[in-house]
Parts: structure tokens; C-alpha cells; sequence
């Protein structure tokens, strides 16, 4: 495994943070990031790693959800910067109107945020950790998954998708009153990424 070494000085927070987009009316789509989040931390402990959570500032601006300091066999090793995931819905209801269960045979990747800025995967994380269904997480290089989609969305830009679920390799889902752009890549796909690697229960 390949780490990202860095002399991270700010002062971070102990306390997990998760924003709240305003569409989510319920707040369930921030527990479960939460619950993503507090998973992440936990199996990163019970490989006696430290997590340190990101300020609000490299959270909102960076994409940064933690830092996770590494040790083997009592001497540090390195630090690397990490934004969660949760394994999420494609949509809120299928094409028959049902409620979707969350999956995580496709992951959304945001290429533009909501305000218009660049999206998480143009952040400044190291990792993505994306959360899979039987807990564990897939931890591929941001970079790398940047450089994956960026030619998938220049090729396709021209695609009007009629639902979220012809959102695949490129086809941009655009919310509307949002600037926001976002498409779908597989586990497979992911899997492919150079680099990629399973951080498990």
C-alpha cells in the first residue's frame, strides 16, 4: 500500500462531520454517511491506525473527510488524507416508483458540486474510501479516479439522460436548480483503478 506522506498541522476536530444537503428532508442520507464515516474510523482503529478528523474548512473546500496516520510495528509510516463514501441509492425510486434499496454495484462520482465548484473527485484527498454493502470499504486513489472519468464525461457530454440510471461511464445526471454534475462508475470499474485496495471488516 502506497501512502501519502504529509505534515498535517491544522487543528483538526475529534468530532465527525457530515453536512446536510437541504433536499435531504429526513436527514437520512446524512446518518448514513455518518454511520459510513464512524465504520471507517472503527476499521482503521483495529488496524492501530489514527484517524484524525479534517476542519470544516478541509472538509467544505478540499474534500477531505480524515487523515489517517499509519504505524507498523511502533514506527510511524505515513499519513494520507481520506474522503468517505457511503454505498448509496442510484435513485431515490426505481422505474416502477418503488423505494430503491441502497447498493453498491454502482457509485456516483461527483465531478461538479451543487454551488458549481469542482466536485469531490477533483478534490484534494488521497483516497476514496467507498463503502461497500457487507461493511467494508474500497479505498481507490482519487487522482487516478479523476483522470478514469474526466475522458468517460468529455466523450459523453452531448448525452441528455432521461433518469439516473442511464447515468453510466460519463453520462452527466444534472439536478435541477443545482449546478451540480454527477455520473456512475461500477465496482469493476473501480476495482480496475490501479492502486485500488479493500480495507475490510
Amino acid at each position: 500500500m502506497k501512502l501519502y506522506r504529509s505534515t498535517h498541522n491544522s487543528m483538526a476536530s475529534s468530532k465527525i462531520f457530515v453536512p446536510r444537503h437541504r433536499r435531504d428532508t429526513t436527514g437520512q442520507n446524512q446518518r448514513e454517511g455518518l454511520s459510513a464515516e464512524k465504520r471507517f474510523e472503527t476499521l482503521c482503529q483495529r488496524n492501530g491506525w489514527e484517524v484524525v478528523q479534517a476542519t470544516r474548512n478541509e472538509n467544505y473546500k478540499q474534500h477531505i473527510d480524515c487523515w489517517v496516520n499509519v504505524s507498523e510495528d511502533g514506527k510511524h509510516v505515513g499519513c494520507f488524507s481520506v474522503d468517505v463514501k457511503a454505498a448509496k441509492r442510484v435513485a431515490r425510486r426505481d422505474r416502477r416508483n418503488q423505494f430503491t434499496e441502497v447498493q453498491d454495484k454502482l457509485h456516483w462520482v461527483e465531478w461538479t458540486g451543487r454551488s458549481g465548484w469542482p466536485g469531490w473527485v477533483r478534490g484534494k484527498a488521497k483516497w476514496m474510501a467507498f463503502g461497500m454493502c457487507d461493511g467494508s470499504f474500497l479505498m481507490v486513489d482519487r487522482a487516478r479516479l479523476e483522470s478514469e472519468v474526466e475522458p468517460m464525461i468529455a466523450s459523453k457530454r452531448h448525452i441528455s439522460p432521461n433518469t439516473q440510471w442511464d447515468c453510466t461511464d460519463g453520462v452527466l445526471w444534472k439536478r435541477r436548480g443545482n449546478k451540480d454534475e454527477m455520473t456512475m462508475v461500477s465496482t469493476p470499474q473501480l476495482c480496475d483503478i490501479p492502486g485500488t485496495w479493500t480495507l475490510r471488516n
